[in-house]
C-alpha cells in the first residue's frame, strides 16, 4: 500500500463518535508503524478500526506508544489480526496509563495465556475500560483464572467476550463464579446477562 492510498475518511456514527476505518487494507507492522502512526497526529477520531489485516505485536506497540501521548482515541479494534501476546502486553501497558480508552477488541488475534494475563493484571486496578473482547483466541485455563481473579474486584467491565478459547471445565466454572460476584458485566459474549449464566459459559 502506497501512503496516498491510505484512507483518511472518518465517518461519524449516530452516537456522534468518529470512526477512522482501516479494515481490510492489507496492513502489516511496517505499513501500521510508518503510515498508520504518524497518520494519527492528522486524523481526529474517537474510534479506531484496524480489524482483519496482518499486524502483529511490533505494529501493536507502536502504535499504543502514540496513542499514550494522546487522548483521543476511545475504542480499538484490532480482532483478527496477529496481535499475538505483544500485542497485548502491549495495550495492557497502554491501559496503566490512558484514562480514555473503553473498548479494546482482539478477538482472534492469536492472543495466548500471557497475554490474557498482563491484560487481567491491570484491569484489577483500570476502571475506564467497559469492553473487552478476548474470543476465538488460544487462552487456556491459565489465563481463565487470571481473568476470573481480575473480574471478581473489576468495577469498569460491563461486556467481555470469552468464547472459543481453550478453556477446559476448570477455567470455565472459575469465570463462572466470578461472573456471579460481579453484578457490573451486563453482557457476556454478546449474549444479555439475563440469560442464564452458565449456559452460555458452557458454549466458551
Amino acid at each position: 500500500m502506497t501512503e496516498e492510498a491510505l484512507p483518511r475518511v472518518v465517518t461519524t456514527r449516530a452516537d456522534g463518535k468518529r470512526s477512522w476505518s482501516l479494515s481490510f487494507k492489507s496492513l502489516d507492522d511496517e505499513s501500521c508503524s510508518e503510515k498508520v502512526v504518524p497518520a494519527l497526529a492528522e486524523v481526529s477520531c474517537e474510534i479506531l478500526d484496524l480489524s482483519c489485516n496482518g499486524i502483529g505485536p511490533d505494529g501493536t506497540r507502536a502504535l499504543c506508544e502514540v496513542l499514550a501521548a494522546q487522548d483521543q482515541v476511545q475504542e480499538i479494534d484490532l480482532s483478527a489480526n496477529a496481535v499475538h501476546n505483544g500485542g497485548a502486553e502491549a495495550l495492557a501497558q497502554l491501559l496503566t496509563s490512558n484514562t480514555r480508552i473503553s473498548r479494546i477488541d482482539i478477538h482472534a488475534s492469536q492472543v495466548g495465556d500471557a497475554g490474557a494475563k498482563a491484560l487481567a493484571e491491570v484491569l484489577m486496578v483500570n476502571t475506564t475500560l467497559r469492553d473487552l473482547d478476548l474470543s476465538a483466541n488460544y487462552i487456556t485455563d491459565e489465563g481463565a483464572l487470571a481473568l476470573a481473579k481480575m473480574l471478581e474486584v473489576n468495577t469498569g467491565l460491563e461486556a467481555i467476550s470469552l468464547r472459543s478459547n481453550d478453556f477446559e471445565e476448570t477455567g470455565k466454572r472459575a469465570l463462572l463464579a466470578a461472573l456471579e460476584k460481579n453484578p457490573r458485566i451486563k453482557s457476556l459474549d454478546g449474549a444479555d446477562r439475563m440469560r442464564d449464566l452458565e449456559s452460555i459459559c458452557v458454549c466458551m
